[in-house]
This record gives structure tokens, C-alpha cells and sequence, in this order.
């Protein structure tokens, strides 16, 4: 059964009245979402933050994982069990201290990858409130530098773990703009083709990350990029990250209980 056919079986017909639930669940409540995983997953469950997601078989006709993405992977889940994130200590954010948990959140893995793979030129698209920024920074190799973009100035968010003189010596820059705007690649088009890192963590509202791709698949790399894309596996990305037609290695085990993924991008 393809994707799309999934997505039909999830239409119910009552009467002469059809119902979307694909469409309901994306554009429902959040709140309202995580209680009926909650309660899907039984009244035993006490996640925090339950997220109702999709599941599907690999074909045979999908792109297989490069050898790049099998030893970048393992070698970084080697480096991340002995990786401590020191970074945060004595930051002002009350945000619970997810960087603490790993495997089941994704930070320590980061931090790993960013180490084993030395990139120069990182670039991150949604820096919420900056934890996975410090995760990066805190193994990024001198002289490397990471864009962060978000339509949130860092500064307006009350538990941003960020600080000012984490941007003085030119490694961090936060970038204010909408990926969805048309002018997005006019103004980033040069900064995303020198990437050889970029970590997609946007709102997975269903929207966003579609248009994003849509736009990343004209860019001319300069590298060979390794795409990192995070809550993949939540109802709203289960789709996006389904169609991305390139090598690719799924991570979850290792990354976010949401759902990490990599991607050889120009592979």
C-alpha cells in the first residue's frame, strides 16, 4: 500500500458524511492530540508529551543508506555515550533539562555526530530555544561556523538556554526570517549550497517542512551535505519524511523518541 493509500484509509464515511481523520489529526489541538495517544497507548501511559504518529514498510524500489550514513551513524553513537554536555551548566532556561536524557531525546547523538563528522559550515532551521544549538556548539570544531534561522528572535523566547556571548566570536548567527516566505531563497539560497551539516527542526505543522524541501531540492551544493531531521516520525512529518526520495537512515533507537532520521543528501 503506498503513502497516499494509507492516507485514503484513514478517511471514514458515515451516512453521506466522510471524515479526514489524516487531515484532523494534523491540524487538531495538541493538547487534544496527546490525550488520545494517551489514551490509545493505555491508561498506563505517562509520557509527557505523547505524540500520535504513523508506521510503514520500507519498499524495495527506496533509496538505501550509504556506507557514509551507516559508519557516520555508528560512529557517532560510539562517541555520544561518553559525551557530557557541560554547556548548559549555569544557563538561566527553567525548560526541563532534555539534554540529560539520552538515548530516548536526541542532544547527546548530536553532539556525537557533530564531533565525528567535523562539518564547517552548519546551518539549522528552527532554534526554538536553543538547546540543540548548545549541543552542536559544544563539539564544533574552531573556526566552524552554524546559522540558526527561526521566525523567533532567540531573545523573545522566556526559556531560550541562549546568552548573548554565545554569538560574540562569530561561530553562532541566529537569522529571523520564515522558511515559507517566498523571498526564503534569495536571501539563504548561498548559505544552505556551502552547508555540509543542516538539522531540520522546524514547527512540523505540515506546511513548513514541504515547501522547505521543495526549495532545498534546487540548491547546487558545494559539499555533500548529511541532513539531520528530527520528530520524524510525529503524524505531521510521517509524510515529509516518507517522500524524501534520497539514502537515508532512520535513527529513532538512538536519536528522539519522535523520531530521527539522516539523510545523504547529493548521494
Amino acid at each position: 500500500m503506498s503513502f497516499e493509500n494509507l492516507l485514503d484509509s484513514l478517511r471514514l464515511s458515515i451516512g453521506e458524511h466522510t471524515f479526514d481523520l489524516a487531515s484532523a489529526l494534523r491540524t487538531m489541538n495538541p493538547e487534544l492530540r496527546q490525550k488520545i495517544a494517551l489514551h490509545l497507548a493505555g491508561h498506563g501511559a505517562t509520557a509527557g508529551s505523547p505524540q500520535l504518529s504513523l508506521i510503514f514498510p520500507s519498499y524495495p524500489q527506496d533509496p538505501q543508506p550509504t556506507d557514509r550514513l551507516y559508519e557516520l551513524a555508528l560512529a557517532s553513537v560510539a562517541r555520544a555515550r561518553n559525551i557530557s554536555l557541560n554547556i548548559y551548566d549555569g544557563r538561566a532556561s527553567f525548560e526541563p533539562k532534555f539534554f540529560e536524557i539520552w538515548p530516548g531525546e536526541h542532544y547527546r547523538f548530536l553532539a556525537g555526530m557533530i564531533a565525528e563528522l567535523k562539518p564547517r559550515r552548519l546551518v539549522e532551521i528552527g532554534t526554538g530555544t536553543g538547546m540543540g544549538v548548545l549541543a552542536m556548539l559544544s563539539t564544533m570544531e574552531p573556526g566552524a561556523t552554524l546559522q540558526t534561522l527561526d521566525i523567533i528572535p532567540w531573545k523573545d523566547l522566556r526559556d531560550s538556554w541562549l546568552r548573548e556571548d554565545d554569538f560574540t566570536n562569530g561561530q553562532l548567527i541566529q537569522h529571523v526570517c520564515d522558511v515559507k516566505s517566498p523571498d526564503f531563497l534569495d536571501r539563504f539560497s548561498e548559505v544552505l549550497a556551502q552547508a555540509d551539516f543542516v538539522f531540520v527542526d522546524g514547527p512540523k505543522d505540515g506546511v513548513t517542512e514541504d515547501i522547505l524541501l521543495s526549495y532545498i531540492d534546487r540548491i547546487k551544493f558545494l559539499c555533500s551535505p548529511i541532513f539531520f531531521f528530527d520528530d520524524t516520525r510525529v503524524i505531521n512529518m510521517a509524510k515529509t519524511w516518507h517522500a524524501i526520495r534520497r539514502p537515508k537512515l532512520d535513527l529513532t533507537a538512538f536519536g528522539h523518541w519522535s523520531g530521527s532520521g539522516l539523510v545523504d543528501w547529493c548521494a
